[in-house]
């Protein structure tokens, strides 16, 4: 049938990330390119790591693609200071020239080596790797969690759903909280504007505080 859907498999090139769950993909349009962050490595370590990988339809109409890791670094504000290991989180992209990853939440490990679930925000520039903690002044972030989603809504980063720890035996229940909003600026390039806001879901649909 002509123009049907059809799968094809990309040749895995000279260099690719390590193989790994609970990451994130995204599309960079910025980039013409897929970008992976963190996720747990089969030893069931965390990851921090950033790469993104270009595709190429050649003229036979096979594919290339070709992965590039990208370094990670601290950046003004926090210039010894990279996102830490994750796995489990939400991720989305900010378009424009300094296209930036969003990226928030998700299971970490403490000092101690234990695992546990993270409510923190950080920008990933995708051309220079420079990264920075987003601290809201106003405000209060989502509770911790992981498997919850993210989006970009109307100029906020949008945060919904996924597994908190509740109760004092810390057990996980999926999140039946509000959709929360982080304010960006207009330009999507740096988070200057930071606040939270969140919404609750009401029988006409959604009502902003």
């Amino acid at each position: 049938m002509a123009g049907a859907a059809h799968w094809q498999s990309v040749p895995a090139p000279a260099w690719t990330p390590s193989a790994r769950t609970g990451h994130t993909l995204l599309y960079s349009d910025s980039l013409d390119a897929v970008v992976v962050f963190g996720g747990l490595s089969a030893a069931s370590k965390h990851a921090s790591d950033c790469a993104f990988c270009t595709v190429k339809m050649q003229s036979d109409r096979s594919c290339t693609g070709d992965w590039q890791a990208l370094e990670l670094r601290g950046g003004k504000k926090m210039p010894t200071m990279c996102v830490p290991r994750r796995c489990y989180h939400g991720s989305a992209i900010v378009g424009g020239h300094a296209s930036r990853l969003l990226i928030f939440g998700g299971e970490g490990c403490d000092e101690d080596g234990h695992r546990v679930l993270l409510n923190d925000a950080w920008q990933v520039c995708l051309r220079s790797g420079e990264s920075d903690q987003i601290q809201a002044a106003r405000g209060a972030p989502p509770a911790p969690r992981m498997h919850h989603r993210c989006a970009i809504l109307g100029g906020s980063l949008c945060v919904v759903g996924g597994y908190r720890a509740v109760g004092p035996d810390k057990l996980l229940a999926c999140a039946t909280d509000a959709l929360h909003l982080l304010t960006l600026c207009g330009d999507g390039e740096v988070c200057r504007s930071r606040e939270f806001k969140s919404a609750k879901a009401c029988k006409t649909g959604l009502q902003r505080h």
